[in-house]
């Protein structure tokens, strides 16, 4: 008997699960286990009654290579016969989902299956609860906690009262899948592009690769390197490039994506390329902003050709973080995940919307999870974190972002909630002197006050410092009394 123990959970999709091993009709065991009987000497094939139609009692192997015993058949079962078949558990492949429906599993061909059972609990390997699931191939867990990782694995059952050996175990959790953040960075080597005469290809061994492309000693005589990629869609992708420029030169290229146009650019020379040794420079535009180039989705091109003399060109990163800088020792293969910003501490005033922010780096997937107090906020997926319009508290929130089998932890950023202060206006002695504006109740708390005439510009008009609780006084003085309309606010300095 063998037991395809499904196939896919249904949100997460395709999900192969291994079938179960199985004896043909001869006999034969797949990737043999050893078996015992009575305590006699282990076997590699099972005894006969293991393959007959007699009902049997105890134990079967729990995985492959494992030693089981058994009981032998009731008297006047005749246990020559070959009939059914002993199912094998194995384990299905780990996978970490997020399951708002039903797991699910492929039926069992076999029409002696009369249902499954599942076994699940909080630890690998250890299933503290049952669900005898009955001749259905999907089960929905009520009550369960969205912030717990659970464990489960799956069994069949026949008519005979033979249990399939367990599936392999699945991680799961429940609650909605969390999103996939595309790549934001994009790794070339210079060797790896097409090259077109009379640009060379020179070793090197403090090269990445222990090559490099060098442009010819009159740099504007043509030569290019041509690469191909996929790349997610994105409209701003910045270029930088590990590179030696000679003394005197401005190390351009003239740059293309795909079939858009060509613009000569040359490193930033803030990031002080060199002759002697190998820089990471940012390519900027003639205007002297960093020149970007946008991609569709799918397979691009991007084209590199020589506009200067004797030029090294490395490797290249092109990056959708404006934040990102290439660190010294980026690795040349692999998945690679950095934090490019931290998320700053935050008071804000109850009620005020207000909300968190990390970017980070990646040349692969990424998924994003917010903790509050170490505790995982229910889909709090993406880099940015709404806090909302709260009343009071006072909470630690970090950003967990992982790639592949790596992940990175933020910094962990305070929220401080407080109970908004008081602002009232009074008329100055003299219509000249403008308004008069009073602040109450800042507990020590820095703040800035500005003024707007329509809700869109907002100006700067004082600022209170945090090393007392007021009561403060200020004078706006452009609000002359033939104003008819102006608006204040008060907020709280940034990082505070």
């Amino acid at each position: 008997m063998r037991f395809p123990l499904g196939k896919s959970v249904r949100h997460q999709g395709d999900l192969p699960f291994r079938p179960a091993q199985r004896a043909d009709s001869a006999g034969d065991y797949h990737n043999p286990t050893q078996w015992r009987w009575n305590d006699t000497t282990p076997q590699q094939s099972p005894p006969d009654f293991l393959k007959s139609t007699c009902p049997i009692t105890g134990t079967a192997p729990h995985e492959s290579g494992g030693v089981a015993s058994a009981q032998p058949p009731a008297n006047g079962c005749d246990p020559s016969g070959i009939g059914q078949e002993v199912p094998i558990r194995e384990h299905w492949r780990k996978f970490a989902v997020n399951l708002p429906e039903p797991l699910a599993w492929d039926r069992n061909p076999e029409t002696d299956v009369t249902g499954y059972q599942l076994y699940y609990g909080t630890n690998s390997g250890i299933y503290s609860q049952t669900v005898n699931v009955g001749n259905t191939t999907e089960v929905v867990i009520p009550d369960l906690d969205s912030r717990t990782t659970y464990y489960a694995v799956v069994t069949a059952y026949n008519t005979a009262g033979l249990e399939s050996f367990l599936s392999e175990e699945l991680a799961f959790k429940i609650g909605p899948t969390p999103p996939i953040w595309p790549a934001t960075l994009i790794f070339l080597e210079a060797e790896a592009g097409e090259v077109t005469a009379p640009m060379l290809n020179r070793p090197d061994p403090n090269a990445s690769g222990e090559a490099f492309m060098e442009t010819a000693p009159t740099g504007d005589s043509g030569g290019a390197v041509t690469w191909e990629f996929p790349a997610p869609a994105g409209p701003a992708w910045q270029i930088w490039a590990r590179l030696k420029v000679p003394a005197g030169s401005q190390g351009a290229f003239a740059i293309a994506a795909g079939d858009g146009p060509s613009v000569t650019c040359h490193p930033d020379p803030g990031d002080k390329p060199s002759a002697d040794q190998w820089t990471w420079a940012r390519f900027l535009s003639p205007s002297g902003r960093p020149h970007t180039v946008g991609f569709t989705g799918g397979t691009q091109t991007l084209t590199f050709r020589a506009a200067a003399a004797l030029t090294g060109l490395d490797r290249i990163v092109l990056s959708a973080d404006p934040a990102f800088i290439p660190p010294s020792n980026l690795p040349a293969s692999g998945d690679y995940l950095a934090l490019t910003t931290q998320p700053q501490n935050l008071t804000v005033f109850a009620g005020v919307p207000a909300g968190l922010t990390v970017t980070s780096a990646s040349n692969g997937e990424v998924h994003y999870q917010w903790y509050q107090d170490d505790v995982p906020i229910p889909e709090a997926y993406q880099p940015y974190l709404p806090v909302g319009r709260m009343s009071s508290e006072t909470a630690s929130y970090r950003l967990v972002v992982t790639l592949g089998d790596a992940s990175l932890s933020s910094g962990t950023a305070g929220l401080r909630v407080l109970p908004p202060p008081v602002l009232g206006l009074t008329r100055a002695a003299s219509p000249e002197d403008g308004l008069r504006l009073n602040v109450e109740g800042r507990q020590r708390q820095a703040l800035i006050l500005e003024y707007s005439d329509d809700l869109q510009q907002w100006h700067f008009l004082a600022t209170f410092p945090g090393d007392s609780d007021g009561p403060d006084t200020v004078t706006d003085s452009t609000a002359p009394q033939t104003t008819r309309q102006r608006f204040y606010r008060l907020s709280v300095p940034a990082g505070e």
